[in-house]
């Protein structure tokens, strides 16, 4: 600097400070610009020429640093909203939970490339929160009639939220069902609201991932059944019809005397029910591609303690058999999509009824056309089976295909000596294998026919083999040789095929 810039006064003109991104690294730099002044020329009357200004650029500095992620503010997901501040490249920030207990954090890390990684959490989201949260409050309280109306509720309302996967996971599942345990644990009168509420529950947890209800459907079904029975056998009850969606409950309660005459019905296609009125909740078709009735017989209910002047009945209808996997499935069946649960509650197990039980299963003109070459089997749902987990079976129920033909409704008769839910078991291993013919199965009277024919067949070749090899006079002609090999190849062929 020369020692007229010393001897002069400092202007600033003005000062830039500029930054720039380069890979993984931040520049920044500062100039500053200025116009020295002489002191000599400055007057009282601050008469400055021009040419007396010097410019010179002033303070330099130039810094080289490691980039940073911008700031990602209000970030929202399923487990909360969060900001993120900025933050040095290859260095991660954590922050508490927005949701669950204290000390547990949500990490998120600013990659070398400078975007801001996936967040690294065991934070729960906000449906979780509210499910542990309500399974822990019913732990700690006394439990009565209006509070247990309130805690369905409230499992109803988080259950519906419930609509993204990571919600609708095993372990929330496993609340969900000790929720529900509680519930129908308690000796106290039972709420048609909390019936309902536990309907609805069953209903949307049927659109859950098939992994997740295959070991917990089964405890599902025994839970909303054990509280619908306590229900049914209150003096103060009546009936009760109502539908959410893929569920239903038609209950009531009737004179025993009255059922050892007449027995009782029911039918899918009844309309006199209640629907709940959720906007919350989408809705099925009203059409479901199965229809079925139910015919209880006059000697099951005399079969029942004399004792008992009422007895509670309730139908469950279920329109998808989501909550009743096939355990151990070969692949080629598979459960037809309506399922139908029939309890008598009258404090006793009902099975080996004298007289069965009759449901009769319709599969209409389109669905019987897709299904034509498949075979059908009435099953009952044996809770015990499969370790626990519950499994369709076929003992103790017959079946009868009523109509078979590809152009009208296929009507699937089924008699069962016990009262559990069932199904039609609807096997489509000929329909999917690469070798059907899409040909019938044989009549019975037909293959009795057959075999009958096979066998005198067998009957007269060996019968002529053994003339042909003991007659001597017949067995040195040349032409018998022929006709014994003729035979043992007509009794190999009839053997095998």
């Amino acid at each position: 600097m020369s020692v007229m810039h010393l001897l002069s006064v400092p202007l600033s003109i003005c000062t830039t400070i500029c930054r720039c991104q380069i890979g993984q690294y931040r520049i920044e730099c500062k100039i500053s610009i200025y116009l020295y002044i002489p002191t000599y020329n400055i007057a009282p009357q601050l008469n400055i020429s021009m040419d007396s200004l010097l410019p010179l650029v002033g303070t330099q500095s130039i810094s080289v640093q490691k980039g940073f992620c911008s700031c990602d503010l209000s970030v929202k997901s399923d487990r909360g909203t969060y900001d993120w501040p900025e933050r040095e490249a290859g260095q991660n920030i954590s922050q508490m939970c927005q949701y669950g207990i204290v000390g547990q954090n949500i990490t998120r890390i600013c990659n070398q490339n400078l975007t801001w990684g996936e967040n690294d959490t065991n934070c729960p989201t906000v449906v979780t929160d509210k499910i542990n949260q309500l399974n822990a409050a019913i732990k700690n309280q006394t439990l009565t009639t209006e509070s247990i109306v309130n805690v369905s509720t409230q499992l109803k309302t988080v259950v519906f939220q419930a609509t993204e996967k990571v919600d609708q996971s095993a372990s929330n599942l496993a609340v969900v069902t000790n929720v529900i345990t509680q519930i129908s644990n308690v000796t106290l009168p039972v709420s048609d609201n909390t019936v309902i509420n536990v309907v609805s529950i069953l209903s949307s947890i049927q659109n859950w991932p098939p992994t997740v209800l295959n070991t917990s459907g089964s405890i599902l079904v025994q839970l909303f059944e054990k509280i619908a029975t306590q229900f049914v056998q209150q003096d103060n009850f009546t009936t009760l019809d109502f539908t959410q969606n893929e569920t239903r409950i038609v209950a009531e309660r009737s004179p025993l005397l009255n059922l050892t005459k007449t027995g009782k019905s029911f039918s899918t296609e009844d309309s006199n029910q209640k629907q709940a009125n959720n906007s919350n909740v989408p809705t099925m078709s009203t059409s479901p591609k199965l229809t079925a009735s139910v015919t209880l017989p006059p000697s099951l209910f005399s079969s029942i303690s004399s004792n008992l002047t009422d007895v509670g009945i309730f139908f469950t209808v279920y329109k998808t058999a989501a909550l009743f996997p096939i355990a151990n499935s070969p692949g080629g069946s598979k459960v037809s999509p309506l399922v139908v649960g029939v309890t008598v509650a009258a404090g006793q197990e009902i099975r080996n009824l004298t007289e069965p039980i009759v449901l009769n299963f319709s599969i209409p003109p389109t669905a019987a056309q897709d299904n034509r070459d498949s075979n059908f089997s009435c099953v009952s749902w044996d809770f015990k089976a499969s370790g626990g987990i519950g499994n369709w079976v076929t003992d103790g129920c017959n079946t009868n295909q009523i109509n078979g033909s590809n152009t009208t409704t296929i009507q699937i008769q089924c008699s069962c000596f016990h009262l559990t839910n069932f199904a039609v078991l609807v096997d489509i291993s000929e329909r999917i294998s690469p070798y059907n013919t899409s040909n019938p199965p044989l009549p019975p009277e037909i293959d009795i026919i057959s075999k009958i024919g096979i066998s005198l067949s067998l009957f007269g070749l060996v019968t002529t083999v053994i003339t042909l090899l003991f007659i001597k006079k017949i067995r040195q002609k040349d032409v018998s040789k022929y006709h014994i090999q003729l035979c043992c190849a007509l009794i190999g062929m009839l053997l095998v095929f």
